[in-house]
This record gives C-alpha cells, sequence and structure tokens, in this order.
C-alpha cells in the first residue's frame, strides 16, 4: 500500500554514520536525535561516543548496520567505496560525501541541513565557518607580510613508513590560509589519496622550511622521531633545524565544522616560524 504524502515527505529519521565528519555536522545542526549509530571513530562531540557502533572506517559492520534499520547511512570519500557498495546491495540508502575543496565542504553542510530539516543552522554554521576563514586567511597575509616570503610546509597526511601521503584537497587550502605555501604545491593534490605519496628524498629535494604531521587516525600521538630519522632527512635543513610538528588530524582530515580550528592551529605554527626569524 501506498504511504501517504507526509510519510514520503518525511526526512530521515534513522541516520547511521559511518565516517566521523558527518557525525560531527549533524550535531553541530542539532541533529543529533536522528543519529541511531556511529563508526568506533566517531568521537566528537563526546556524547557521540554513547551511540551504538558499527565498526571503523575502513572496516564498518554491514550487518550492525542492517540491525539498526537505518532510513539513511552517510559515508565519506572514496575510501569507503566497499561499504557503499555493500549496503547498496542491501537496498539501503546510502550518500557518500566526497568533497574535494573547502567550498564543497561547505556546500555538503548546507546540503545535510535540506535533509534534516535543519536549514537555518546548517546556513548559521556555513556562514560563521566562511567569515572565520576568510578572517584566518587575512591574517595568514598579515604574518608573513613583513617577510617577503611564506614558509614552506610539508603538510602530510599519513607517514609512519613510505611511501607518504601528502595532505591534499581542502587540507592543502588549509594551509595556504594559515599563511604558509605548500613545499610540494607544483603537485596537483587535488586528486585520491594514492595518487599523493612520496619518498623521503623528494621530502629532502622540496628543502620545506617546516613538515607538519596529520597523520589520519593519530590525534597528537605522532611519533616525530620517525620522521626525523627518516634516511634522506636526517641531515635535512628543516630536521637540523628542529621544524617538525603535529597538528591532530581530527582538525585537518575530517571534512567538518573543526577544520576552522584546523586552520588556527597549522596558522599558530606559521606564527611561531615567523617570529623565529626576526
Amino acid at each position: 500500500m501506498l504511504p501517504s504524502l507526509e510519510t514520503i515527505r518525511r526526512s530521515p529519521r534513522r541516520i547511521v554514520c559511518i565516517a566521523p565528519s558527518n557525525t560531527e555536522i549533524l550535531y553541530a545542526l542539532g541533529a543529533a536525535d536522528r543519529i541511531v549509530g556511529v563508526s568506533r571513530f566517531c568521537d566528537f562531540p563526546p556524547e557521540a561516543r554513547e551511540k551504538p557502533r558499527c565498526g571503523g572506517f575502513l572496516d564498518p559492520k554491514i550487518e550492525e548496520i542492517i540491525k539498526l534499520k537505518p532510513d539513511l547511512v552517510l559515508a565519506q570519500s572514496f575510501l569507503q567505496e566497499n561499504a557503499v557498495k555493500a549496503l547498496a546491495h542491501h537496498e539501503i540508502r546510502v550518500v557518500c560525501f566526497s568533497c574535494t575543496s573547502l567550498a564543497e565542504l561547505l556546500e555538503d553542510i548546507l546540503l545535510l541541513g535540506r535533509w534534516v530539516e535543519r536549514e537555518r543552522e546548517a546556513d548559521a554554521l556555513v556562514t560563521r565557518m566562511h567569515a572565520q576563514l576568510l578572517e584566518l586567511g587575512e591574517e595568514g597575509r598579515r604574518l608573513t607580510a613583513g617577510l617577503g616570503r611564506r614558509p614552506r610546509v610539508h603538510l602530510e597526511e599519513w607517514g609512519p613508513s613510505e611511501p607518504y601521503y601528502l595532505a591534499g584537497d581542502w587540507a592543502a587550502e588549509m594551509l595556504g590560509l594559515a599563511g604558509a605555501d605548500n613545499a610540494f604545491g607544483d603537485r596537483n593534490l587535488r586528486c585520491p589519496s594514492a595518487e599523493r605519496t612520496c619518498t623521503d628524498a623528494q621530502i629532502a629535494a622540496a628543502d620545506p622550511d617546516v613538515v607538519i604531521a596529520a597523520w589520519c587516525g593519530c590525534g597528537e600521538k605522532v611519533d616525530l622521531t620517525r620522521i626525523a630519522r627518516r634516511p634522506a632527512l636526517v641531515a635535512s635543513r628543516v630536521v637540523q633545524a628542529g621544524w617538525l610538528r603535529v597538528v591532530d588530524d581530527r582538525f585537518v582530515m575530517r571534512p567538518g565544522p573543526r577544520v576552522v580550528e584546523g586552520v588556527r592551529r597549522m596558522q599558530a605554527i606559521v606564527e611561531e616560524w615567523v617570529r623565529a626569524q626576526a
């Protein structure tokens, strides 16, 4: 029997988020009551940890998701391709966000806001984030104006062992707003991470002023000595000068509301470097 139009028009009420970014967006929009399941990496805000767990980012538990009877599953990036296919195979509605820029990230927030009947909240959040990002960009330009050059930074998405991954897409834009030039700015950084690999020799050849590690899933627990010990970097200028830094990946690699804080943290490193040049 065909349901009523009222039922058909109803927005999703049972949402499973298998990517932390979507969980953080829904909480920021005041739609946490719609979330019935999350991944084990969904740790912000703290109360998100109380939601039923459905596996990890790369290994979501499809059967656990099915048991929750979601009317929408939210994924993020090509890295969750297999999960998206599996869910579609079980005839579960799934949407995979794949933003490659800060503009697309803001568009995704607006889109999700419409889906969960939080358009006003989404517009307010995007307006605030846009203004803050513009302000940080101005501050980034001001910080380095007196020097005549910006620090060249190698921003690393993953790096415990070779190959190392360059941060790209929106993360590369964040670095620019913070006031730095990307040491690998001659590379195409708006592409899947598998196409953004590099070696320690290439990092040494790029001769960055600063290395910032934002390794996915590591938070602030990045062992910078592993970078310093890379054969081609041991004698490099950046290692010898001690300019290895960490930015918690949760503020960089998750395309959600906290990227603003990620830019602030990068900018704090840029400011530290600028002061050291005086």
